[in-house]
């Protein structure tokens, strides 16, 4: 945009105006002057006229009364006087004496000429009209060689009768000579209006034209998010008015910014704290915001570019639809993979507030623990039934193989019996355990922390199995530094549970000859308490799982055991804080090792 603009534009309006204007005044000066000119000659011929009618009505009464010498003489004399027309009359003269037809006209004093034949041929109509009563007042061409010319016409009466008539004309140059002379006023004079005027309305549109400019400087500003700018308002009128809008404009736009760009920032900073990933696309599916959990989800590092980030197969198959919901503007929810993680996908449309859909905001969170919760329940539930089911089924086997009196041996029915009571312990203990698992899982068990000596704890929660061992030939070994290790704080119940959980396990796996180690060390805060067995071992890929509920290294059901004392020993110690993993490789046993607060 030129600056100059509306300057220009208030210029050339106005010069045109002007121009516009001159020539109106031209044309019409063009048009009614010439006319309006003649009158005022006309106007000015007539009492000449009419003073040169009673020269020759004196002429003419007087020659009728005097012999010819006389009237010769008197002809000549007027004839003389005649001679000087431009200083008495300022023009020509033709008299005509009607009843004579004699013709008095002025002679210059270069020429003596008579009017010639054509001349008076063209004069002839206005004699008549004029012998009529008639006032003449025309332009005509006499033929005389002056060119065009004025004439005016008027009668010579005397007594109530028209005796002759006289012409005065005057050449049409000596009219346009004056003409010209006022043409040449009129225009300089028009040029010297408009020239003032242009330089006048100059000033005045420059000083309209300054505070516009000024106005749009400071809207241009205003458009950079420079809210600070302000325009004048000193001028008067609705330039001034203007201006203390624009600037009431200003003042509320950057009210309105800072508030918008305040909520945005925290828009920005609560995306951005999400766990769940966001990613936000225009219309055309580019990404214009990408909040730092989403490259977490993306396996990305969070300065990684957003062309990293377009090209993670898991995120192109996330928005493969999007074209869909910015056209249909419906939700489409959906999940992918990323790595090992599991992602819920919601593409929901941005619609602006004509209705139209002006890109789409894609929510991404990670399912991965929730699907793995749902599996591990699903597992816990068919764990559990296939675990009460196979003593169930036993004891309704036994149940009806007795109740059908099948087994009539007394020795055979006590054998049933007993098996009866076994399974039914089973069942009880499986029950117990789950129980147990239940009250540690909803935080429902409490511990009793007090100080320990863990030798005396471990030698008696070993003292009940003691007699398995032996009866199973596996030796149990309690090191040295059992004895040595420092007092614990801790609940000796747990402990004992874990530790006759750890031992079971260990009693199941070891092959008679083998043997079961419980050995301590410590640092000045915690107290590691490991239990080895020389036992088959736990392949590297199960040592993930062999905390978990009902996870058995020997799938078979049938194998002894419920499959959930390792994890009820890791609730047990995780309600008093501590931790316990496993060391294993197969075929040279396990070494179990968990912590213990140390007393200070």
């Amino acid at each position: 945009m030129n600056r100059s603009f509306v300057l220009k534009r208030i210029l050339t309006v106005v010069a045109a105006s002007l121009a516009m204007a001159t020539m109106l005044i031209a044309v019409i000066y063009a048009t009614i002057a010439p006319g309006k000119m003649a009158e005022a000659k006309v106007k000015e011929l007539l009492p000449r006229a009419y003073a040169a009618a009673d020269l020759m009505h004196m002429y003419i009464m007087e020659s009728k009364y005097i012999s010819d010498y006389d009237q010769n003489y008197a002809f000549k004399t007027i004839g003389d006087l005649l001679i000087n027309e431009q200083s008495i009359l300022n023009s020509y003269m033709y008299a005509y004496v009607k009843d004579t037809n004699e013709i008095i006209f002025t002679r210059s004093a270069q020429t003596m000429d008579s009017p010639s034949e054509q001349t008076l041929n063209l004069l002839a109509p206005y004699r008549d009209s004029v012998y009529n009563g008639m006032v003449v007042s025309t332009a005509v061409d006499l033929m005389d060689g002056r060119g065009n010319c004025l004439l005016v016409g008027v009668p010579i009466t005397a007594e109530g009768s028209i005796i002759g008539a006289v012409f005065l004309t005057k050449t049409l140059e000596e009219v346009n000579a004056a003409f010209q002379s006022l043409n040449t006023t009129l225009f300089i004079s028009l040029i010297t209006v408009f020239c003032m005027m242009l330089i006048l309305s100059y000033f005045a549109s420059l000083s309209i034209s300054r505070p516009i400019l000024q106005m749009r400087e400071v809207a241009l500003a205003i458009a950079g998010e420079d809210y600070s700018a302000r325009a004048n308002e000193t001028a008067r009128g609705e330039i001034g008015e203007l201006g203390r809008t624009l600037n009431y404009l200003a003042a509320q736009l950057s009210d309105s910014i800072g508030a918008i760009i305040l909520e945005r920032n925290r828009l920005l900073q609560l995306l951005d704290g999400l766990n769940e990933g966001i990613l936000a696309l225009d219309v055309n599916g580019a990404i214009t915001h990408a909040n730092p959990a989403l490259y977490t989800l993306m396996g990305l590092p969070a300065d990684a570019s957003i062309n990293a980030l377009t090209n993670t197969p898991a995120l192109r198959s996330a928005i493969a639809d999007v074209d869909i919901v910015t056209g249909t503007k419906s939700t489409a929810v959906k999940q992918v993979a990323s790595g090992e993680r599991m992602l819920r996908v919601i593409l929901s449309p941005m619609v602006g507030s004509k209705g139209d859909c002006e890109g789409a905001v894609v929510l991404f969170s990670d399912i991965s623990e929730s699907e793995q919760l749902e599996k591990t329940r699903r597992e816990y539930v068919a764990n559990v039934s296939h675990e009460l089911r196979t003593p169930v089924s036993s004891l309704i086997g036994l149940a009806e193989t007795l109740n059908d009196g099948i087994i009539t041996n007394e020795e055979d029915r006590q054998r049933y019996y007993g098996l009866i009571l076994k399974e039914s312990q089973r069942l009880s203990r499986l029950i117990d355990d789950l129980l147990e698992l239940s009250r540690l899982q909803e935080g429902r068990a409490q511990a009793d922390i007090r100080k320990e000596d863990l030798y005396d704890v471990v030698r008696d929660s070993l003292e009940p199995l003691m007699p398995l061992a032996e009866e199973k030939g596996v030796g149990i070994i309690l090191h040295q530094s059992l004895a040595a290790c420092p007092p614990a704080l801790t609940d000796s119940d747990r402990m004992e549970q874990v530790l006759v959980i750890l031992t079971d396990n260990a009693l199941r796996f070891t092959p008679s000859g083998g043997k079961i180690e419980y050995s301590a060390k410590w640092d000045e805060s915690t107290i590691y308490i490991t239990v080895t067995d020389t036992g088959c071992g736990i392949p590297r890929e199960s040592l993930a799982r062999v905390f978990d509920r009902f996870y058995k290294e020997d799938t078979s059901y049938a194998s002894p055991g419920t499959g959930l004392g390792l994890s009820i020993a890791q609730k047990a110690l995780g309600l008093m804080g501590q931790r316990i993993w496993v060391e294993s490789e197969v075929g040279k046993g396990a070494a179990f090792t968990f912590t213990v607060r140390r007393a200070l």
